[in-house]
């Protein structure tokens, strides 16, 4: 079976809202602050959850980064 690939970003590209390569079962993993990886290539958080993922025998891993935009957080949203 393939791997899914999720890659869910904003328009230009610069907050990664979802990542994730898996086929069954994925690490689910929140993080809380945006991603700079790219779908060609990881950042070290990134390489952390696969290693992770891989010690708990999964096949992969789902990150969701909770985000909020700066101008929510100017303003104490």
């Amino acid at each position: 079976m393939a791997r899914i690939k999720e890659y869910i970003i904003n328009d230009d590209n610069t907050v990664r809202y979802v990542l994730g390569k898996y086929t069954y079962r994925p690490l689910i993993v929140f993080g809380i602050n945006p991603s700079v990886a790219t779908a060609e290539k990881n950042d070290n958080t990134i390489g952390i959850i696969e290693h992770i993922a891989e010690m708990r025998n999964c096949d992969g891993y789902l990150m969701f980064n909770l985000y909020t935009p700066p101008c929510f957080a100017a303003i104490g949203a």
